[in-house]
């Protein structure tokens, strides 16, 4: 959607804190959504529970950066190199032996 691409590019393009209401904000007039939106969803008491139940699922799964990604038993943590990602994906496939030196399990 484009708000997930605006998001996406303001955290890892432009280095802005999207945790920081007002960025948050600040995109969603730019897209012509009502930036109260933000605030209400923020209070709501369903989005509040899933904004919980998120946050649960990533410490369970040992999720401490952003992006991890979980491909097949990997979890690779941070912006990763392409071949990196794409030999994980090709692992989990099967399409090549597993090598250690292809990429860190962090």
């Amino acid at each position: 959607s484009n708000y997930h691409d605006a998001v996406f590019k303001a955290y890892f393009s432009e280095s802005k804190d999207i945790g920081q209401l007002d960025i948050l904000s600040d995109l969603l007039t730019k897209l012509g959504i009502d930036s109260k939106v933000l605030p209400t969803a923020l209070t709501d008491v369903a989005s509040r529970n899933r904004m919980q139940e998120n946050a649960q699922a990533a410490t369970s799964n040992r999720v401490t950066g952003t992006p991890t990604f979980f491909i097949s038993n990997e979890r690779i943590v941070g912006a990763q190199p392409y071949p990196q990602l794409l030999a994980a994906a090709r692992r989990a496939l099967g399409l090549v032996a597993a090598n250690p030196n292809d990429l860190p399990i962090l």
